[in-house]
């Protein structure tokens, strides 16, 4: 059977002992095992089945044994292999601040400046002087005028009548109170201008005290009224709501008044073929639309396929009038008029409903004064459609595109602009430029505000939070635009230093250059503290915790160095390349979760000191088993049957070297400085054993044996180093296959790991680790004297950490002694401090305050080299994560060792 991983029959047999068949499918499932079907007859080892289960034999009498048993399985042709998280790549960020020049920030004046003579005149469906013409016929009274009747007059004369006073001609006059119902509910907010207007005007020319307005939000039950004062609702009676309860409500209401002797009127927004219905009847309805004259006519043989035909139309008219404002930032009811205006020239019955339906239509937002375009997918739509109708006929969408101009150059210049970048593709190139000066104008503007976010002017600025929603509710077509992009993403990294809430980047923003501009801002703002963060896998969510040494219950990854009340871009890739970008600002105490779906397969973490990049990688084809436990990633593979276990160390940042006051320390140790090892790397759980070397040694002389003359000659080449091979057993305390190999000199380690190189294949460049790498592994995230982060208390005496951490003069009984048996660091090193002294690849360097980023000695031939960790026979002060011994490296002792280590190719 072709070997897949660790996991094998025999696993499920004891799996199968723990859980019982009923559980079995589950647990193989997990490693990748699928249930095949009923077999019949012995096992076939060739197709890898196991676990017939209608298997027969003997059990003595001859008799077959029954055919029940466990469900078979078997590993599928081609399984893929399980996916671990694990940190590859780090980096500091600490560079100079960009210093950018204040442009033209825009004022606050600026902003606010309105002009609200560029506003669209506000027509009411029909002119003024006809509806008050019908209003007073309907709620007026005739009184004597000052003009004589002739034809009265004359008619006495000739009569012989007597003429006791000159005839006068009658006039129409508002009467006794007109009572204005207005139905402010939310169906008719589309109409409240004309609502308004009517009123208005009724005040000035009849009079405050000739009528009296009631807004109504509900259909009230009963009203009362002054006795015989004629009534005008205007409503839409719910006429436009299919199978909706308000029509038998306004019914009930205009009965309640008829019994009160009042005289009613409604003037209704609606197409004539709707008042057919009972309540438009005992209103006295009217239609109150475009090109509709005053006059009623029911016809009530109307079938209910003509009204879906008025309103099939009318849906098709709004869906246009929709298109065509697709750019407009907000949908005022002038605007919505007079595009239906417009409309209408092109023969489209672009009626009443059809304003209705677009204002109430899905794809809107509605207020009580305007509506607009959700943002998303309803509104990209909108605007493909509105490009389709641009080829089509371009007068009918450039003559709607000037209204929405003129309409909106009565606001803000913020809502102009956003205006301009709706229809940015249509625009010229001298209004597009315009636009892009006006948008780094508030850009300048944003930079200001963000650097005292906490000021009393940036706390009551609404920019920032009108910035980024008008950033939402663009298409990504028009967040991706060359001319755009970087303003947009840099002005979007402006606002989130304002902003304290969660966001997902939109799509369509270049995200290189949002994240270098929330850096550069960021920088820019003195506030924040630094802190180390553990990152850690729990499930399918990685957690972001202040660093410790209490245990987490997750799969620690890696530390990252981030600033609290600063921001944390969180950069997500697909398995097909798709990216999505997450954005939070940081709070001390409670972890950060981030919920990694099944697809993603590489995560960015970046804050304003450091970078961390993430990927999901498989099990490398030269480990035997890869798992990650509460130390993180390990792997181990076998060189005959002798077991190597390799630790993950994670990329990231540490101080080296001692601080001033750190006891038993060398001059050399300083000064103090931060380093970054940017890439991951695998280094040794314990130091080389002696079985360890043993084995590679007797490996490497088989593979020799076994090759052809030439190939044994350039092995033996290979294989020296200071003129002789490898011994098999080159240690003092020989024997004692667990403890550490010693007395070799670094360069028979150097070629010691070209043989481990050479067996396992070129998948990992096994080295020593540097200088730099092995502080960094011993130290595991701490910075005291040793890797508990305990202090260095008797440098010369019996120091009670590296009595718990390693072997050492006072605890070691002038002997090595085996690996692994004391306390581990906390990235699940053991004998990092003392058994044996380790070589290290490099020489050591001199030491500078300067940040430094995988720093490596001189590697020349014939240079002395650095040992690290102490070993038996040496004090405390000897054993501390800080201390540096050189050696010339072809000297050997009976205290020097090495720790394997690998980087990936």
């Amino acid at each position: 059977m072709p070997r897949h991983s660790a996991i094998s029959a025999a696993d499920l047999l004891q799996v199968l002992q723990t859980v019982g068949p009923d559980q079995l499918r589950p647990a193989a499932q997990c490693f990748g095992f699928v249930q095949t079907s009923e077999m019949q007859g012995p096992v076939d080892l060739e197709s890898n089945q196991m676990f017939p289960t209608g298997h027969t034999g003997s059990d003595g009498s001859g008799e077959p044994v029954s055919s029940i048993g466990p469900p078979a399985f078997q590993f599928p042709a081609q399984r893929p292999k399980q996916l671990f998280w694990q940190a590859q790549q780090a980096e500091s960020l600490q560079g100079a601040v960009a210093v950018r020049a204040a442009g033209q920030p825009i004022s606050d004046q600026q902003l606010q400046q309105l002009a609200p003579d560029r506003k669209l005149r506000h027509d009411i469906p029909v002119p003024w002087r006809r509806t008050a013409a019908f209003m007073r016929r309907r709620g007026g009274r005739l009184i004597a005028g000052r003009a004589i009747d002739l034809r009265s007059l004359l008619r006495m004369v000739a009569s012989g009548s007597t003429v006791p006073r000159i005839p006068r001609m009658s006039r129409l006059v508002w009467g006794a109170p007109l009572v204005i119902l207005w139905d402010d509910c939310p169906d008719m907010h589309v109409f409240g201008a004309d609502v308004q207007h009517v009123v208005q005007r009724l005040h000035r020319e009849a009079g405050a005290s000739a009528i009296r307005v009631i807004r109504m939000v509900s259909v009230a039950h009963s009203l009362v009224l002054p006795a015989s004062s004629p009534v005008m609702l205007i409503s839409t009676l719910g006429l436009v709501q299919q199978h909706s309860a308000l029509p038998e409500q306004w019914l009930r209401l205009a009965q309640s008044l008829r019994q009160q002797g009042h005289l009613l009127t409604a003037l209704v927004p609606v197409p004539p073929v709707l008042l057919q219905s009972d309540a438009a009847v005992a209103w006295n309805a009217v239609s109150w639309d475009l090109g509709q004259r005053f006059h009623r006519r029911f016809r009530r043989s109307c079938v209910s396929a003509e009204v879906q035909d008025v309103f099939a139309a009318s849906q098709q008219a709004a869906e246009t009038l929709l298109d065509l404002l697709a750019t407009a930032a907000r949908i005022d009811p002038a605007l919505l008029r007079q595009a239906r205006v417009r409309l209408r020239r092109e023969g489209v019955n672009a009626d009443a409903l059809a304003e209705y339906l677009a204002w109430h239509h899905p794809d809107c937002w509605q207020s009580v004064s305007c509506c607009g375009l959700k943002p998303g997918e309803p509104y990209a739509r909108r605007l493909s459609n509105r490009q389709q109708l641009y080829t089509t006929n371009p007068q009918l969408v450039n003559d709607v595109q000037s209204l929405i101009d003129q309409q909106h150059s009565a606001y803000s210049c913020a809502i102009e602009l956003e205006t301009a970048l709706r229809s940015w593709n249509q625009r010229t190139q001298q209004q597009q430029q315009e636009s892009r000066q006006l948008l780094q104008r508030i850009i300048d503007r944003l930079r200001l505000l963000a650097l005292e976010p906490a000021s009393p002017e940036g706390t009551r600025s609404g920019l920032p939070a009108w910035f980024n929603d008008m950033i939402q509710r663009l298409p990504p077509q028009i967040r991706s635009a060359e001319q755009l992009a970087p303003l947009i993403a840099e002005g979007l990294a402006l606002t989130d230093t304002w902003l304290q809430a969660e966001r997902e980047l939109p799509a369509g923003v270049a995200e290189q250059v949002y994240r270098e501009q929330l850096q550069a801002a960021e920088q820019r703002v003195e506030t924040g503290q630094q802190l180390e963060m553990d990152v850690g896998l729990q499930s399918t969510e990685l957690v972001l915790q202040t660093a410790g040494r209490q245990q987490r219950p997750w799969w620690p990854l890696a530390q990252l160095r981030a600033v609290t009340s600063k921001h944390l871009t969180v950069s997500l890739v697909s398995d097909t390349g798709e990216r999505q970008l997450l954005s939070r600002m940081l709070h001390p105490g409670a972890p950060e979760r981030i919920a990694l779906p099944a697809d993603i397969h590489s995560v960015l973490l970046e804050t304003p000191a450091a970078r961390l990049q993430l990927h999901k990688v498989p099990r490398p084809d030269w480990a035997r088993r890869f798992w990650q436990d509460a130390w993180g990633t390990a792997a181990e593979f076998r060189i005959g049957d002798v077991l190597f276990v390799m630790r993950w160390i994670p990329p990231g940042r540490f101080l080296m070297g001692s601080p001033d006051d750190e006891k038993g320390r060398d001059s050399d140790e300083g000064p103090l400085h931060e380093v970054t090892i940017s890439r991951g790397y695998w280094l040794g759980q314990t130091p080389v054993t002696q079985q360890q070397w043993q084995a590679v040694v007797q490996a490497a002389e088989r593979t020799a044996s076994g090759s052809s003359q030439r190939s044994r000659r350039s092995s033996g080449s290979a294989a020296a180093a200071g003129g002789s091979q490898l011994k098999a057993e080159p240690s003092l305390f020989s024997g004692n296959p667990l403890h550490p190999v010693e007395r070799v000199n670094w360069h028979q380690c150097v070629q010691y790991c070209q043989l481990v190189q050479g067996l396992l294949g070129g998948e990992l460049q096994f080295r020593l680790p540097s200088e730099a790498e092995w502080e960094y592994a011993c130290r595991a995230g701490t910075s005291g004297a040793f890797n508990d982060d305990s202090a260095c208390t008797e440098p010369e005496g019996t120091d009670p950490a590296p009595e718990k951490l390693g072997w050492y003069t006072k605890n070691s009984g002038g002997k090595t002694h085996p690996v692994g048996l004391k306390q581990s660091n906390g990235w699940g090193l053991y004998d990092m401090h003392g058994n044996v002294w380790e070589w290290c690849r490099d020489a050591p360097r001199q030491y500078s305050s300067e940040p430094q980023v995988d720093p490596v000695g001189s590697e020349t031939s014939g240079a002395s080299r650095v040992l690290r960790g102490g070993s038996w026979n040496n004090n405390a002060r000897n054993c501390r994560a800080a201390y540096r011994n050189t050696n010339d490296p072809g000297n050997d002792w009976q205290n020097t060792g090495l720790r394997l280590s690998a980087a990936q190719m």
